[in-house]
């Protein structure tokens, strides 16, 4: 028995070297994984950005950046600074949708829910590290329903600020400004008087006004260095659809991620302005639960269409416009409360708007209208189909003409906008973060978009490189007393 020791020890030595080797590989892969696709990772650098980058290098620095994947890392450790332009740069993340365990919960689904959402960060972490972006936007169903509880809501909300996006500490950790927002626009204590006060404004025409919504060049919302400015989306899972949607839905969605529509205007008073607008769009289509929260979101509209702006548009909101069927991966789907599909003591919903993979043909309509008003190229960045997609809306004229969709830029339009709809970052779907660059050419005279998709891996991938690195540091730990 004893002279076959030496060979398990031998055995059990080359087991945990080889182990160690396999974490070692994908440990890197998973830090590192973008510069492995650094077309599809990377911010889009205009010519003359590049050539200036290039001709700051030193001989070294060329011949690392020749490289593949060693040239990236390079670019992005020690180059990275140099790259840096008044471009927009834009992180945009699709339908995270975290889910919550309850009393009844067992532990492998505790212990699922805690890897996934260090899964989700790891992935923000490695991106926002390496991009530093100027913006990021989170585009919907920030978690996975909308029928839990408030202190379940806020959970979920405790996660999503510290271990998904985390941020440096604020009044609420990873939802920056959001509660001061509701301050400054007077927004009471509670749903109840969350609910007075929309009425009222809604009744007042106040919500119609721009001083509602406006922003000017804000970068931060709380003034933290170096962080981007964070742009939360209402989804489905977060506040629900028209029918079923209520005042409480949408006051603890502002209380903690911050108002459901506003705008940012950027370089107003330079020769290339711009601007952020997001849309609550589980609100255009009806019939709605509550008649006021719907007027509310048409007065926004009415006083987004009014509000005279000639740059660039950067259009945030969660459910694509419509297209049909075809284009992506969701068909145009729309259901309503029935008798059939609905509990007869939830009747009063009976009629309302129950779900949609699309806004209305009219409503996407009148949204193009609104935020394309004045015929300056743009884009729209969507999420709710979660396979990701991208169309094309264009028109010929201004003011009444019709918008249509196409699969391909279309030529000879007067106004042609971009849709992007970004596949979601949830493991199943890859782990993919969507990169949104904005460059004004001086020699067009107008703002260039590119888009690109950067994909992680499934999140088998991220769970076997942890459980492999505390196997691997067991077994090397072990050995070394054998």
């Amino acid at each position: 028995m004893l002279s076959k020791w030496p060979l398990f020890v031998k055995a059990f030595g080359c087991f945990s070297t080889v182990l160690s080797l396999v974490s070692a590989v994908l440990n890197i892969y998973c830090y590192t994984y973008p510069s492995l696709d650094p077309q599809n990772c990377s911010w889009a650098v205009s010519d003359d950005v590049a050539s200036s980058t290039a001709g700051r290098r030193s001989a070294l620095g060329e011949m690392l950046a020749g490289i593949p994947y060693f040239g990236d890392l390079y670019a992005n450790s020690v180059g990275r600074a140099s790259r840096r332009t008044d471009d927009i740069r834009m992180l945009a993340i699709g339908d995270p949708q975290i889910d919550g365990a309850w009393p009844s919960t067992g532990r492998r689904k505790r212990l699922d829910i805690y890897g996934n959402d260090h899964y989700l960060g790891h992935i923000y972490g490695v991106m926002k590290r390496r991009l530093q972006p100027s913006h990021v936007a989170v585009l919907g169903d920030l978690i996975s329903c909308n029928w839990v509880s408030d202190s379940e809501y806020f959970n979920r909300t405790y996660r999503y600020a510290t271990r998904l996006f985390r941020r440096p500490e604020t009044p609420f950790p990873g939802t920056p400004g959001a509660i001061d927002l509701l301050q400054r626009r007077g927004i009471a204590e509670n749903g109840s008087q969350y609910a007075a006060w929309l009425k009222n404004g809604v009744q007042t025409r106040e919500f119609e006004q721009a001083g509602q919504y406006a922003f000017d060049d804000v970068y931060n919302w709380d003034g933290a260095a170096g962080e981007p400015l964070f742009v939360n989306t209402t989804g489905n899972h977060d506040v629900g659809y028209a029918g079923e949607l209520g005042y409480n839905n949408m006051y603890r969605y502002s209380r903690f991620y911050g108002l459901p529509n506003y705008w940012v205007e950027y370089k107003s008073h330079e020769s290339h302005p711009w601007r952020l607008v997001v849309v609550n769009s589980l609100l255009l289509d009806g019939p709605a639960k509550h008649t006021p929260l719907y007027e509310a979101q048409w007065q926004f509209l009415r006083a987004l269409a009014a509000h005279p702006f000639n740059g660039s548009t950067v259009l945030i909101t969660h459910i694509p416009l419509y297209k049909p069927e075809g284009f992506c991966a969701d068909p145009p789907a729309t259901e309503y409360f029935t008798r059939q599909n609905c509990p007869a003591w939830d009747w009063d919903k009976l009629g309302n708007l129950r779900s949609q993979t699309l806004l209305s043909p009219d409503t996407s309509q009148k949204l193009l209208d609104a935020a394309f008003a004045n015929g300056r190229p743009g884009i729209i960045l969507t999420g709710h189909d979660h396979e990701g997609c991208i169309t094309y809306f264009a028109r010929r004229g201004t003011g009444a003409a019709t918008w249509s969709a196409s699969a391909q830029k279309p030529a000879n339009y007067t106004t042609v906008v971009k849709e992007i709809t970004v596949r979601s970052i949830m493991g199943e779907y890859g782990g993919n973060t969507g990169l949104l660059t904005g460059h004004f050419s001086t020699l067009d005279d107008e703002w260039q978009f590119h888009y690109t998709l950067c994909p992680f891996a499934i999140q088998h991938v991220w769970w076997a490189s942890k459980v492999t690195l505390l196997l691997a540091v067991f077994l090397q730990t072990v050995s070394y007393f054998l």
